[in-house]
């Protein structure tokens, strides 16, 4: 997905910018030759049969974007948006450009790039989970993160140069840190770990079965306790 972005990234650059396609197509062709040796651990993979990641629904989407937005998906694009019209209204006041102008400004900017960034790794793992194995985690897609965060800063950035360089920034900051710190901590007081680790280490101890010594020992490795 890494490999697959950076050159759907540079493709994007070659497109706008005109640039010549020649050591593009030669770098993309040399990746999915390097690539082919790779099918047949895909297709193990894949024959594996069932496995623990859940089915692609839009509501599967929406969770791995929000694990990514703080569980705040609506406020960050709240951000964005408010990120957008604050631009259009200071490129308005101080250079008076047409609308065109003002997306031919957005087109040349980092934002394309940023926006695909978030965009075509997630596309791609909504693929492959609907046409070989499901993939479409939160740890398969935490390249994405950069991409939102750049997004997030650029936004904010053009909120307070609209409202005279206000730290309006800050406080949607310090809001998403308190949320944080007071609202989501469900996963971290959840008990689940040290209860299955305290059972398994209870039986360990008070068996003298070898049998589900064994199985427990190799179902609950040492260094998934300690995780």
């Amino acid at each position: 997905l890494f490999v697959s972005l950076c050159l759907c990234t540079w493709g994007l650059y070659n497109l706008i910018r005109g640039a010549r396609w020649t050591h593009w197509l030669f770098v993309t062709v040399s990746v999915g030759i390097a690539y082919l040796p790779w099918i047949a651990h895909l297709l193990k993979q894949v024959e594996r049969g069932k496995v623990w990641i859940p089915p692609v629904t839009v509501s599967r989407v929406v969770e791995v974007y929000s694990g990514f937005a703080q569980e705040q998906p609506a406020y960050l694009l709240l951000i964005w948006a408010s990120g957008a019209f604050s631009s259009l209204l200071w490129y308005r006041k101080h250079q008076q450009p047409s609308l065109k102008g003002w997306l031919t400004g957005i087109v040349r900017s980092p934002i394309p790039i940023l926006l695909v960034w978030i965009s075509v790794p997630v596309i791609m793992a909504v693929t492959v989970s609907v046409v070989l194995l499901p993939v479409l985690t939160h740890r398969n897609l935490i390249i994405i993160l950069p991409g939102i965060v750049l997004i997030t800063v650029l936004s904010t950035q053009a909120i307070d140069r609209w409202w005279n360089d206000r730290p309006l920034s800050l406080f949607a900051l310090v809001i998403l840190m308190l949320t944080d710190l007071i609202g989501v901590r469900e996963y971290y007081e959840k008990p689940t770990k040290w209860q299955y680790r305290a059972v398994a280490e209870h039986v360990i101890s008070n068996t003298k079965d070898a049998t589900t010594t064994a199985f427990i020992s190799g179902a609950w490795h040492p260094s998934y306790f300690n995780y």
